[in-house]
């Protein structure tokens, strides 16, 4: 859809950081933030016309909806890399950020669809050892 562009709205990877904790910031790289938070403004911008009226609660989704992504990403790649002691800890801390992220698409009148975003816009995960976000939530 048509309206403000990704760099009008001025986003930046330090507020998805502010909604992560310390372990996930310091796994994380820059670049895999940067491409989950394009792939979250795409998916807004694909659902509404993005302008200055609800240019605040767009960004607040994009960053929400990035945040849990980038968890899903942070927890794929530590369970590759060792055996999760607690995997319900991290299922409930993915399950709170899915839940904030779709709290913040309602504000906008949009349904948080997780299969739009993994079918339609396949994107790497920079430094993670591959290519997919697996969904702990299930």
């Amino acid at each position: 859809m048509s309206g403000l562009t990704e760099e009008q709205l001025e986003l930046n990877n330090q507020e998805v950081k502010n909604r992560l904790d310390q372990p996930a910031i310091k796994f994380l790289e820059e670049q895999t933030i940067t491409s989950l938070r394009h792939v979250s403004f795409v998916f807004i911008d694909s659902q509404l016309v993005i302008i200055e009226g609800n240019k605040e609660l767009v960004k607040i989704a994009i960053y929400d909806i990035c945040a849990w992504r980038a968890f899903g990403a942070y927890g794929e790649s530590i369970s590759q890399t060792i055996q999760m002691q607690n995997t319900f800890t991290f299922q409930s801390k993915l399950k709170f950020y899915e839940t904030v992220a779709k709290s913040s698409c309602a504000l906008l009148g949009i349904e948080l669809n997780k299969e739009i975003i993994d079918d339609n816009l396949e994107i790497p995960v920079a430094g993670m050892g591959g290519s997919d976000i697996i969904d702990y939530s299930s």
